[in-house]
């Protein structure tokens, strides 16, 4: 694969993939002066500004227009909404373009849900309410209170980090915001962010949540769904693939994890943000001062933003890798059943999907999956249901990426600071002996925030947003 982009651009490329922590490494790069040709980095870390404002990123603008045609036709749009605020493009987006794919929901044991809800219902693309939830639950609990001689556990939840799922029920985005335009207020002023607290609350208060859901972190979280007493968890759907993996050996295929819409009181099926979208990527891959032949970076990303580039990144050899049926791409049989046996040594004997830059979200044709590891990856009974019922909880949170105040600026401490409270207001709430403990702790959290400067740090992200809109022209 590398022998390929290097023939098909002249670039002979050398990559470096830091251990670790990488944001760590690219800051210590920088303030080295010690970075390479290409840097890509995290369009929600602090670095890309520091990358930007020290002018180790140089201006695309002008080698897109000399070298760069592959980049403005895949780009398009995004390349007006990728603009810093001189208006000049410093990177390119990566994972870019994003419509809204399945993410996160309420992960359930089908082979309980059956029992439970019935066979047809759990099969359904029909909606919980949150009420149905709590019965199922506690349903679970009551006709199982011990499973191989162990308490069961009706809902386990991954730490205070599950919370973006239970947002996602209740429709809670990065901001509250009363009218589309209008200005952004924190989230934990949204009137659904206390009926969240309160339903987790009243969960706990009926003994339907795991006791250390605290303290559980992802190892944790895989090795007690593996368990064989845990009902259900609130995570990404691939993130209960090696439990089920263990379940389904010992107890039949249907002992898998399977991803359910829930909707909070008075949040219409529509309204939930269980997942992202993303529509300007997760990464931003900047050109640096440091490259001396810069036409050459050029050319190499260019090939790479391209529709061949994509497809050999993604599906690898056309006829050896991959064929295309009535539209479809469709990975050949040796190479389908490589991935299917070793996904990570499929990887690197093949080098599809080894490599992701500059890669657009949108699949090759509208039949198509968006790569080949997706196409292995939609045909898994979890996949099956998550599309099924979560493609349309995703919401574009583009508009509201970067506006935090930089971390090393008084009023990016202030932000940290109120994160932190947020944080350690959760277990506090959901913890509370009764709901009017929720509501307490919740109304002192708010009197914290506010005191830790959340004026100040409304009054930048206000300041950034309304750039932004003036920018993308919106």
């Amino acid at each position: 694969m590398a022998k390929e982009i290097e023939k098909q651009t002249g670039v002979k490329v050398d990559i470096q993939n830091p251990s670790g922590d990488p944001d760590g490494k690219l800051s210590l790069l920088l303030s080295s002066h010690d970075y390479p040709d290409i840097v890509m980095v995290s369009r929600s870390s602090n670095n890309l500004n520091k990358y930007i404002s020290s002018k180790a990123f140089v201006p695309l603008n002008d080698l897109i227009d000399k070298y760069m045609p592959n980049v403005k036709k895949m780009y398009g749009n995004t390349l007006n909404k990728t603009r810093w605020s001189d208006g000049k493009n410093y990177y390119l987006a990566n994972w870019y373009g994003g419509t809204g794919s399945a993410v996160g929901g309420f992960e359930m044991r089908y082979d309980y849900m059956k029992e439970l809800v019935g066979a047809k219902r759990a099969a359904s693309s029909k909606p919980f309410t949150q009420s149905e939830m709590i019965d199922i639950l506690t349903k679970f609990k009551e006709k199982h209170p011990k499973i191989d001689g162990k308490d069961s556990v009706p809902l386990l939840l991954n730490g205070t980090g599950a919370f973006w799922v239970v947002d996602g029920m209740f429709g809670v985005k990065k901001y509250y915001q009363t009218e589309k335009g209008g200005k952004l207020n924190w989230n934990a002023y949204d009137p659904q962010y206390l009926k969240e607290m309160l339903f987790v609350n009243e969960l706990q208060r009926k003994g339907l949540l795991d006791k250390e859901w605290v303290t559980n972190n992802d190892t944790l979280s895989s090795q007690k769904l593996s368990a064989n007493n845990v009902l259900g968890t609130m995570w990404a759907y691939w993130n209960t693939d090696t439990a089920s993996k263990s379940l389904e050996a010992t107890h039949g295929k249907d002992a898998h994890y399977v991803a359910y819409k829930v909707m909070g009181d008075g949040v219409g099926p529509k309204e939930t943000t269980y997942g992202a979208a993303g529509s300007l990527g997760w990464d931003a891959i900047g050109i640096t001062d440091k490259c001396k032949d810069k036409k050459a970076a050029a050319k190499l990303l260019n090939f790479l933003a391209s529709r061949k580039g994509q497809n050999l990144m993604f599906w690898g050899f056309k006829g050896k890798d991959y064929t295309i049926k009535n539209g479809e791409y469709v990975p050949t049989a040796k190479v389908e059943k490589a991935f299917k046996a070793d996904q990570d040594k499929a990887k690197k004997e093949t080098g599809i999907t080894r490599w992701t830059w500059c890669v657009t979200s949108t699949p090759p044709t509208p039949k198509s999956a968006q790569s080949l590891t997706a196409y292995i990856g939609d045909q898994s009974m979890s996949a099956k249901f998550a599309k099924q019922n979560l493609t349309d909880t995703a919401y574009d949170t583009a508009p509201y990426d970067s506006l935090l105040p930089e971390g090393s600026t008084p009023e990016g401490l202030k932000a940290q600071k109120i994160q932190d409270i947020q944080t350690q207001a959760i277990p506090k709430m959901v913890n509370a002996k009764t709901a009017a403990g929720t509501k307490k702790a919740y109304k002192q959290m708010l009197k914290d925030i506010n005191a830790a400067g959340l004026k100040d740090v409304l009054k930048v992200v206000n300041q950034k947003y309304k750039a932004q809109n003036k920018l993308w022209g919106e």
